[in-house]
């Protein structure tokens, strides 16, 4: 489950993410309080892995030179919500 709670619980949970060796190219997209989880069955885990161990989006990065770190959060939402729903699975 990702993390979740009042905001200074929140802050410290990043923090601590991002001081893990275990974890890279963290990046927060938001801080927002949010009414309800936008992903309500999802854990967190490595996003964009695909189950062959391909990565999503990179073969469209390696021919077109798309940087998917210039996406906005609202977009990155928005392809990560059609991911699963499209039934795009995400290892454990």
């Amino acid at each position: 489950m990702g993390p979740r709670g009042p905001r200074d619980a929140m802050a410290a949970t990043l923090e601590h993410i991002w001081q893990d060796e275990r974890h890279g190219a963290v990046m927060l997209l938001g801080f927002d309080a949010v009414s309800s989880r936008g992903f309500a069955n999802w854990s967190m885990a490595l996003v964009g892995a695909e189950p062959d161990g391909t990565v999503c989006l990179g073969n469209i990065v390696a021919a077109t030179q798309f940087d998917p770190s210039r996406l906005t959060s609202k977009d990155l939402y928005g392809v990560l919500s059609w991911r699963m729903l499209n039934g795009a699975t995400v290892p454990t």
